[in-house]
């Protein structure tokens, strides 16, 4: 509300509008009760969450995608299970380390943001492959009544109850 209150045109930005729709999706899928909270292995646990917020963020943002680029991607579920860790995990800690090493000693900062550099490589090299495959996306332009129905489609698989069929009954009414 206070990005809003100061530039109300954010709500007309894909940006704007795509990150608030990924977190609402995970807020749901939180809320649901579909991401793993205990029982199993930590890893097993972590994946099964990765497995469960990407696909809601892809899932719900699916019609402001489909609506300001015109193609929806099938590569980002998969691009994710890879990327999320690596960019967690080697490339924001070697880039903060080497930050903060490099305030000490300047070479091992550079070797160390080297490094970093390197990860980023290998992360743009991974997601250009998966994205150059024959599946990694499809056409799909949605007018805006289209993209609303799909909101509330993906919604009411998120939600239960009389929400699920208010939802699905709101998304058929729009589309009819």
């Amino acid at each position: 509300l206070g990005l809003l209150a100061w530039d109300p045109l954010l709500l007309l930005q894909p940006s704007f509008q795509l990150s608030f729709t990924a977190v609402a999706g995970i807020a749901l899928v939180a809320r649901r009760g579909l991401i793993a909270r205990e029982g199993g292995t930590p890893v097993r646990g972590w994946l099964i969450n990765l497995a469960a917020t990407t696909a809601a963020a892809v899932l719900i943002t699916a019609p402001v995608v489909a609506h300001h680029f015109h193609q929806v991607s099938l590569a980002g579920l998969l691009c994710n299970m890879i990327v999320i860790p690596l960019c967690s995990f080697v490339l924001l800690p070697l880039s903060l380390a080497g930050a903060l090493a490099g305030l000490a000693s300047e070479p091992l900062g550079g070797l160390l943001l080297f490094r970093a550099g390197g990860a980023a490589d290998l992360l743009l090299q991974f997601c250009g492959e998966v994205s150059s495959q024959d599946l990694a996306a499809f056409d799909l332009s949605l007018d805006s009544l289209e993209a609303v129905s799909f909101c509330l489609a993906a919604a009411a698989l998120l939600w239960g109850g009389a929400a699920r069929r208010a939802l699905a009954t709101a998304a058929l009414l729009i589309l009819a």
